[in-house]
């Protein structure tokens, strides 16, 4: 049953695609997909052996893996190198904390300097357009002419876009709650409410270099916890920002990430065990690689 999934699966991607593309009959793509699987060895029975092979290869790992196990010493003693060697690494380059953060990767230690800022994005498609006007309004060698005509362009942008701005402004202004103005006119899917960031904000730092130059800069103009930007153009919209949070620098603590470790730890523990059980096997074995002619 399996197999058959896997094989069904594949079937229906293939033909979606020649359907679509190619504009095959739904009966030419099943016809010429299932000559292309089976010419490339491609069949539930291939699929049967590859999951046999796969489950005889998962239970070894676990039977020779089940004892297994780590202390609480062991956690602690891997959270303090882990700590260490996130705090070196940021110190050696700043920029690997961005890094770290954007990959969703478990963070250990906080560098300083470090806050968090929400956003509210309100997108439209002329912003890039809107950037190059006002870059040609502020060129001192363009021409009056085409100042005004850029002039012109940006008026009717903005036509469109100021009533948003103004009502979130307003809004902002009577105290409405900054989340909800996010869920309720945000267009940054990250700043929704149920995404990771959507409670803590985005982390950034002086060195950060993962956001658009206009949004680091207005991001960290900021002077205090609360504040909130004026609009400030990227190349997707109007970004109104507040300042969250400053994150404490130094050691996550560690009931935080205790899990997380644990259970990497656990997996590395296992993984040795494995290829060091596997290699005396095979040493034991008496294994000779001999020719094809032999």
């Amino acid at each position: 049953e399996q197999a058959q999934a896997q094989y069904d699966g594949m079937m229906n991607t293939y033909k979606q695609y020649y359907v679509s593309a190619l504009q095959m009959s739904e009966v030419e793509a099943e016809s010429q997909i299932k000559d292309e699987l089976a010419a490339s060895g491609m069949s539930v029975d291939s699929i049967v052996k590859q999951l046999e092979n796969e489950k005889v290869i998962n239970d070894l790992y676990e039977s020779v893996t089940k004892d297994v196990a780590i202390t609480d010493e062991d956690v602690v003693a891997e959270y303090e190198t882990l700590v260490d060697a996130a705090k070196a690494g940021y110190e050696a380059d700043p920029s690997t904390y961005d890094t770290a953060q954007a990959n969703g990767a478990t963070i250990f230690y906080v560098p300083e300097g470090v806050r968090t800022v929400k956003h509210i994005l309100i997108q439209f498609d002329e912003a890039a357009e809107l950037q190059e006007l006002r870059d040609k309004l502020a060129d001192e060698a363009a021409a009056e002419a085409d100042k005004a005509e850029a002039q012109k362009r940006i008026d009717e942008i903005m036509a469109a876009v100021q009533p948003k701005l103004d009502e979130v402004q307003k809004k902002i202004e009577e105290g409405v709650d900054f989340q909800e103005l996010i869920d309720a006119y945000g267009e940054d899917p990250g700043m929704k409410a149920g995404s990771s960031y959507a409670e803590s904000g985005y982390p950034l730092t002086k060195d950060t270099a993962i956001y658009e130059a206009p949004f680091t800069q207005a991001a960290l103009a900021l002077a205090k916890v609360g504040d909130i930007s004026e609009p400030v153009l990227g190349s997707r919209g109007m970004h109104i920002i507040r300042y969250e949070s400053d994150l404490p620098s130094g050691p996550v603590d560690f009931e935080t990430v205790k899990a997380t470790v644990s259970e990497t730890l656990l997996q590395q523990k296992k993984d040795e065990a494995y290829s060091t059980t596997f290699s005396q096997w095979v040493q034991e074995s008496q294994i000779e690689a001999v020719g094809l002619n032999s």
